[in-house]
């Protein structure tokens, strides 16, 4: 394991040997880690240490690089400092938008990147536009001073069913975080890589449901007024509705009056709302049908898991968050049942007599 330690604008100051807890990632999230450094150590020297630098870490064992930020809690010991660390948008949280700032007609992905480009222009921090998806519908939000992180996190994902990542990585003498934003982050490597109980799969933890269910969905067209030529597309679960009573939402597709794209849109939201999303944590090795280096997160690969439940799970899982200790080598997964929105390519009827 190596740890490189840059300057608040990713500027490489030199490498450490520091004792650290368990790292974090999540997709859409923000990780974390804490590093331990003793008094004694060659590496306690403040310029390394200062609050804001940015950090680093490869390992050996397949497992992705991470890279973030050093910031408070600072827990000095008799012996020692405790340092926190977290992923590199952890630094958004404290950047906030201008006092103004409309986007009129913009795509999600277009949002994030001008919203991302505006930070770096501001303040550098080693953030490089990656791949960005610019599809969906567009949107008019106004921001007022506020911050990043909410507008990222939960303003354009308020938007758009989407994902994103930062992926740290060293450039010649810089730390640097490549910015990338996918309607749907991963691969589908179901038939490449699997968790297998017995092999590379313990048993089952934190078995969790939540979300909000959704079972009857509006989809609003465009229209000059709420009459006849204002299209709404009503899609339902019957065996959603039978097990949890009706629960309905609404949204208004802006830009969009075909009857099909509508309905793409209802199917979609019932599709994935339905039922809970059902998240549970599973410890894994660096073994065989799955190894660390064959998935990343937003990936969805095989599981089988016969001590899952009453009968066993067999089925795929998204990757959405991963423990790993570099003490110890122990790995642990948050997956999440799969649910994939289904798009196809859409035209409308056309009369016989056109």
């Amino acid at each position: 394991m190596q740890t490189i330690i840059g300057d608040k604008f990713g500027n490489i100051l030199g490498e450490i040997h520091p004792q650290f807890d368990t790292f974090s990632t999540i997709l859409n999230g923000i990780g974390k880690t804490k590093m331990t450094i003793s008094r004694n150590s060659i590496d306690f020297v403040p310029s390394l240490l200062a609050k804001g630098n940015t950090i680093y870490v490869t390992f050996d064992d397949g497992i992705p690089s991470w890279g973030g930020v050093l910031d408070l809690p600072y827990v000095w010991g008799e012996n020692n400092v405790s340092i926190n660390c977290y992923e590199i948008p952890y630094r958004f949280k404290t950047r906030t938008t201008d006092k103004i700032a409309s986007f009129f007609g913009l795509h999600a992905g277009t949002i994030f990147r001008l919203v991302l480009t505006r930070e770096e222009n501001q303040s550098p921090m080693g953030i490089v536009i990656g791949s960005i998806w610019e599809g969906g519908d567009p949107h008019y939000p106004i921001y007022h001073h506020t911050s990043v992180w909410d507008v990222i996190d939960y303003s354009i994902r308020q938007m758009e069913r989407c994902d994103f990542t930062f992926i740290p990585y060293i450039d010649g003498s810089t730390i640097k975080f490549r910015a990338n934003f996918y309607q749907i982050a991963g691969e589908d490597k179901t038939y490449r890589s699997k968790l297998a109980e017995g092999r590379n799969a313990g048993s089952v933890t934190d078995i969790e449901e939540r979300g909000n269910i959704i079972n009857v969905h509006y989809a609003v067209g465009d229209g000059v007024d709420w009459g006849e030529d204002r299209l709404v597309i009503v899609t339902e679960d019957l065996t959603s509705i039978a097990q949890y009573g009706r629960r309905e939402t609404a949204m208004m597709y802006s830009g969009t009056s075909m009857a099909s794209m509508l309905t793409m849109q209802g199917r979609n939201v019932i599709r994935l709302n339905s039922q809970p999303r059902v998240i549970f944590r599973c410890p894994v090795t660096n073994n065989e049908p799955g190894t660390f280096e064959s998935y990343s997160l937003g990936d969805t690969i095989a599981c089988s898991l016969p001590s899952y439940g009453f009968d066993g799970f067999y089925d795929s899982v998204r990757v959405i968050g991963r423990d790993y200790n570099p003490n110890t080598g122990a790995c642990e997964l948050a997956l999440e049942v799969q649910r994939e929105p289904e798009y196809w390519i859409y035209q409308e009827d056309i009369p016989e007599n056109a």
